[in-house]
């Protein structure tokens, strides 16, 4: 440091300082990165549990539209189409 303050006309103490509030700073930055990155995180996650709860609904609107085409199909064909439940395999 002191052959910069000689480089550069300042005092040594002068860039000392100088080199200590860069690295405060560049501490600070690193924190508040780093808390900007976690609070994206628990910003994604709702999206995540959105999304899925949408599949959710989808998937159980298909299951009773299935459901009701087998009823359907039953009344229709006069026949039952889902397993019987005590029903062995040949």
């Amino acid at each position: 440091m002191r052959s910069l303050g000689n480089k550069y006309g300042y005092a040594a103490s002068t860039i000392h300082k100088w080199i200590m509030q860069d690295n405060t700073q560049s501490e600070k930055h690193e924190k508040l990165l780093a808390s900007k990155i976690a609070a994206k995180k628990k910003e994604g996650m709702p999206d995540d549990v959105k999304q899925l709860q949408e599949e959710l609904r989808i998937t159980r609107i298909r299951l009773h539209l299935i459901e009701a085409m087998v009823d359907i199909a039953d009344e229709q064909l006069g026949t039952q189409i889902r397993k019987k439940v005590g029903a062995r395999q040949s």
